[in-house]
C-alpha cells in the first residue's frame, strides 16, 4: 500500500546525527526487551544534554552518554511493549486522500514492523530496511521530501491530523527504489515524536547487529 519513489539522498542535518544515532541505539537497545519489565509511562522530552545540529559531531562525555542511555532504554522499552501489543494508527492514502484505521505492531524481537487493517490486509518490512522517518515539519525542511508535504492529501489534514503525520521511508530488499508509508500515530505530537525516535534506534540497532 506504501507508493514507491526513486531513491532520494537524506538531508545534510541527517547524515551528520548519524553517527549519534547509531551510537545511542547501540546503547539503549542493549537492554531493552519489552517483556522484561512492566511498562514505564515515557514522555517525549527535550534533554538538555541532548546534541543540537550545531554540535552534533561533538563527543558525548561520559554522564551525558550515562544520562542519554538510561533516557533511550526507558523510551525505547516503554515504546516496544506497545508497540508489541500493538497500537493504533491511520495509514493516509495519498490517492484517495482516504485515513484507513488499522494498528502497528512490532515482533517480540523487535526486528520487524508490520500494519495491519481491519479487513485482514497487512504491510510490514524489516526495521533494517528503515531509510528514514520523518514527522511533517521534518518533511517540509528537507529538500528532497518539501514537495511530499504539498500533496493534496497532506494539505486537506486539520492541524491535530498533521501534529500525528509520520511518513517512513524505507527499501524492499534488492529494490533501488525508496517505499514512502504515511501513517497517523494517534497521541499528538509528544507520541509521534516517541514513535520517530524509537524506530530510528530500533532501526540502526537491526542494521548494527546484521
Amino acid at each position: 500500500m506504501a507508493s514507491r519513489v526513486p531513491g532520494s539522498s537524506s538531508s545534510s542535518s541527517s547524515s551528520s546525527s548519524s553517527s549519534y544515532w547509531k551510537q545511542m541505539a547501540l546503547f539503549s537497545c542493549c537492554n531493552c526487551d519489552p517483556a522484561a519489565e512492566e511498562e514505564t509511562q515515557t514522555q517525549v522530552q527535550p534533554c538538555e544534554d541532548e546534541p543540537q545540529d550545531v554540535c552534533e559531531d561533538l563527543p558525548l562525555t561520559a554522564e551525558q552518554k550515562q544520562k542519554e542511555k538510561e533516557r533511550l532504554q526507558a523510551l525505547v522499552k516503554s515504546f516496544a511493549r506497545a508497540a508489541v501489543a500493538g497500537c493504533p494508527c491511520a495509514f493516509l492514502d495519498l490517492a484517495t486522500k482516504r485515513q484507513i484505521p488499522g494498528r502497528y505492531f512490532l515482533d517480540r524481537s523487535l526486528t520487524s514492523f508490520k500494519l495491519l487493517f481491519a479487513d485482514g490486509v497487512q504491510h510490514s518490512f524489516p526495521l533494517k530496511a528503515l531509510h528514514e522517518a520523518y514527522s511533517l515539519p521534518a518533511l517540509q525542511a528537507n529538500e528532497s521530501t518539501a514537495a511530499l508535504a504539498q500533496n493534496p492529501a497532506v494539505r486537506c489534514l486539520d492541524t491535530a491530523a498533521k501534529n500525528c503525520l509520520v511518513m517512513l521511508e524505507y527499501c524492499d530488499s534488492g529494490a533501488p527504489q525508496l517505499n514512502r508509508l504515511f501513517l497517523l500515530e494517534e497521541g499528538g505530537v509528544e507520541q509521534r515524536d516517541r514513535f520517530i525516535t524509537c524506530l530510528k534506534v530500533l532501526a540502526l540497532y537491526a542494521q548494527s547487529t546484521t
